[in-house]
Formats: structure tokens, sequence, C-alpha cells
């Protein structure tokens, strides 16, 4: 038996699909904050640039 991927269309290519850390620099209105992130690929990156309706506070118990 051969086992195959199948590349599903708008998945992406990047391992990853959510972050932590702190926020390095944010757009105009933003505040910093530390933060978790979902994202569609490419969490496993050393920096990662989202909009911020993506970012989600890191709870309080973690």
């Amino acid at each position: 038996m051969k086992a195959e991927v199948t590349k599903n269309p708008g998945v992406s290519t990047y391992p990853g699909l959510e972050c932590s850390g702190v926020i390095e620099s944010v757009g105009e209105n933003v505040s910093r904050w530390k933060a978790c992130v979902i994202l569609s690929g490419g969490g496993y990156a050393e920096k990662v640039a989202v909009p911020a309706t993506q970012v989600l506070p890191i709870p309080s118990r973690v």
C-alpha cells in the first residue's frame, strides 16, 4: 500500500496553526500585549505577522 498526501485547496504548506509570545511591534491604534495567535499556517516560524483579528489574549492560567 502506498501512502499519499492530499493537498487541500487553501491549506498552507507551512506548518503550525498557532503560536504564542510577545508582540514585538504593532500597527497604529494597537497596544502591546502578550498573545496567542490562530494562523492559517507558519506558526513554527521565528516571527509571524498577523491581522489583529487573529490575536487572542493568553489565558491567565497559562
